[in-house]
Formats: C-alpha cells, structure tokens, sequence
C-alpha cells in the first residue's frame, strides 16, 4: 500500500490591513457609535437634538475622534 499523502499546508493569514484602513474602520465606528448616542438621547430621553446638552457632547466626541485619529493614537 502506498503511505498517505501528507496533509495540505494551513491557508495563509489574510494581509494585515494598512494603517489607513484601520483609521477608517475605527472613524466608522466612532461615527455609528456618536450616532447611536445622539438617537438615545433623542429618541429614548426625549432631548431636542438642537439642546445644549446634545450640542456640546456630539462636538466633544467629533473634537476627540478628530485628535484621536489625526494623531493615529488608537
């Protein structure tokens, strides 16, 4: 009897992605997550979107998206 072929290398890893790409997904995902809070806020607490409150939190997250990913610290 012949002996059994060896088995087949593991696939390789997929690429690991650019730096650029993980800005984007984290810029994404910061987004979906300020949205998400500005929809609560709204639609579960009642807030107008135009109050103080609503004004100064979604600046205060835009501003620490900004520096976060202008200076690449993630």
């Amino acid at each position: 009897a012949e002996p059994a072929a060896p088995p087949p290398p593991p696939p390789a890893p997929p690429p690991r992605p650019s730096t650029r790409e993980l800005l984007d997904a984290y810029r994404r995902g910061f987004e979906d997550c300020r949205a998400e809070t500005l929809g609560f806020l709204v639609e579960v607490e009642g807030i107008y979107a135009g109050d103080a409150l609503c004004v100064r939190l979604m600046s205060h997250l835009q501003k620490n998206l900004d520096n976060n990913t202008e200076r690449g610290a993630l």
